[in-house]
């Protein structure tokens, strides 16, 4: 009988959903650090970060849920539900950014020594919109490009059981053949 694999070999087998996943866990970590901070303009501290836990765990389930052969009806509904997260969540990052750069950064200064144009208040809110969107847009394509890995990785199995399936097939038919012969 064989042994189960041990620790070590499925994370050197799944090597690329792990290091995804430590890569990840950051991104997920400002994230819910970010909501938690937005939603204690709403919340009081414990219902503020269950509701922030809750929408990075959403988001993160939703996005691998995508990665799993279902209807495309489901498919949409899964993807509308990350897409309201990822709003939320980007809206957060940027209002906190902005929050937080307000009366602190130096726009006034920053916004002509940049050659941008713009007025102090236009570009506290410009650098707010970049500042604050920029991790939950790439985490969505990173979290998006390991929905598409795990996908190609189940179809390459699917694709080599039914290659093993087919080669045991067509032995145990020679087998037959052989033994009648």
């Amino acid at each position: 009988m064989a042994q189960p694999s041990s620790l070590r070999q499925q994370l050197v087998r799944n090597r690329p959903l792990v290091l995804a996943g430590l890569i990840l866990l950051p991104v997920e970590a400002a994230s819910t650090t970010s909501l938690f901070l937005w939603y204690r303009f709403f919340e009081a501290p414990v219902p503020a970060a269950l509701v922030a836990t809750a929408f990075c765990t959403l988001q993160v389930t939703l996005l691998l849920l995508a990665a799993q052969p279902l209807k495309s009806s489901t498919h949409r509904w899964l993807l509308a539900g990350a897409s309201v997260l990822f709003t939320l969540t980007l809206l957060a990052n940027v209002g906190n950014a902005y929050l937080h750069a307000h009366g602190v950064l130096p726009a006034d200064r920053l916004a002509p020594a940049m050659g941008f144009g713009l007025d102090a208040r236009t570009f506290t809110v410009a650098t707010a919109w970049f500042s604050g969107g920029a991790i939950p847009a790439v985490g969505l394509i990173c979290w998006s490009a390991l929905a598409q890995h795990l996908r190609n990785e189940r179809d390459r199995a699917a694709d080599q059981r039914d290659a093993l399936r087919a080669a045991l097939h067509a032995l145990s038919v020679g087998d037959n053949r052989d033994g009648a012969a």
